[in-house]
């Protein structure tokens, strides 16, 4: 797993049973489509494609950036391999160096849910990149769920929806759109991955700021 010093997001499953938390958040969940997937971002069935989106530097004063320049960060690309080791989904990204392992743990089965039928999993972390688009692709073509919420830093547990594929299509989301790594069905997947290279990253815990974890469902029959 590696340390992670220094990337406060990262956060802790070992508590995800403690009863003190109470019932998790059931997010909903849609077979994603272009007409509900819009405004996160666009459906993708070709990743060579899509153009990752970069966002210009910020300025912190009046005077505005000069004309061509604030947008030289460049696009980052590697695989994100996505694998349930026990009861918990790891995450590993070969296209983002933190300096550190770039594994963690993204996710946890909920107590009593068997390893070999995934019907939900629990999480308490999203984030977003104020500094570019990103774009997700089944390397493996096998079914996932993705986890987004619009953009804005007044987040709320409601705000968060759970977007179903079946393999045939990736996700790319616009700068600034709340996300986890994309959370596989069956034992791994192996995601392709763009973003900006910047890589800034703004997360909310969702144990820290609202005393609960979020339910994501695996299957499109569980609400």
């Amino acid at each position: 797993m590696g340390s992670h010093e220094g990337l406060e997001w990262i956060v802790d499953l070992d508590n995800a049973h403690d009863p003190k938390y109470g019932e998790p958040h059931k997010v909903p969940i849609v077979a994603a489509t272009n007409e509900n997937i819009r405004g996160y971002g666009n459906l993708v069935t070709d990743f060579d494609a899509e153009k990752v989106e970069i966002v210009p530097w910020p300025v912190s004063g009046r005077r505005p950036l000069c004309s061509g320049t604030g947008t030289f960060g460049g696009v980052a690309e590697g695989d994100f391999i996505h694998e349930w080791v026990g009861d918990r989904c790891k995450a590993t990204s070969t296209a983002i160096g933190w300096g550190v392992d770039s594994d963690y743990f993204l996710g946890r089965l909920p107590k009593g849910v068997n390893a070999d039928t995934k019907t939900s999993v629990l999480v308490r972390e999203a984030n977003y990149h104020p500094d570019g688009s990103q774009c997700f692709f089944p390397k493996d073509r096998l079914p996932f769920v993705a986890l987004f919420a619009l953009p804005g830093d007044d987040i709320k547990l409601e705000d968060f929806r759970a977007f179903y594929s079946d393999g045939s299509f990736g996700f790319h989301i616009l700068p600034n759109v709340w996300h986890q790594p994309m959370i596989p069905i069956g034992q791994k997947a192996v995601i392709r991955n763009k973003q900006g290279a910047v890589h800034a990253c703004v997360s909310v815990d969702t144990v820290d700021e609202f005393g609960k974890f979020l339910l994501v469902p695996l299957t499109l029959d569980i609400m």
